[in-house]
């Protein structure tokens, strides 16, 4: 199997996770307008889904290049100074990854040793924190490989 194959694969986590996301909020907000019975613990769940979604598609997102980018002045720059300045900002994006991923880490880490868990049901905080922190590492380590890319002169 191909990289691209299996990062298209890959994709599909945080597509499930928001289809998950939007069948949830729906029962919520139905039980709670036509039943007067909300879905119990659905805050917790929603927001565990929420952060899921948000870190797990910015791998996906960093290897597209999908970013918002705003280019008024590249038609003065030369195709090697973008290329530069895309690395440089490349370089950047993978350094507030990587301490995105650090200061999650360290929150996963003491809400495992402190045994935080959410408020509603007590679902255990530190597995999703964890899953945050490891799909910021990926994102730093995708960003690092595009800034040497454009380094590099290639596309």
């Amino acid at each position: 199997m191909s990289m691209k194959t299996l990062f298209e694969k890959l994709a599909l986590i945080p597509a499930i996770l928001l289809l998950i996301l939007g069948l949830l909020t729906f029962i919520d907000v139905t039980g709670r307008n036509l039943f007067a019975a909300p879905l119990r613990g659905s805050f917790d769940i929603i927001s565990y889904l929420v952060a899921a979604v948000v870190f797990t598609s910015a791998p996906f997102i960093a290897r597209s290049r999908g970013h918002i980018v705003v280019d008024l002045l590249d038609p003065l720059y030369s195709p090697r100074t973008r290329q530069i300045r895309n690395g440089i900002v490349e370089i950047i994006c993978a350094g507030s990854m990587l301490l995105l991923c650090w200061w999650v880490g360290v929150y996963a880490w003491e809400a495992y040793e402190f045994d935080r868990v959410s408020p509603d049901i007590s679902i255990p905080i530190w597995p999703v924190a964890g899953l945050c922190s490891l799909t910021s590492f990926i994102t730093a380590l995708i960003h690092l490989g595009l800034a040497i890319s454009d380094f590099r002169g290639k596309e």
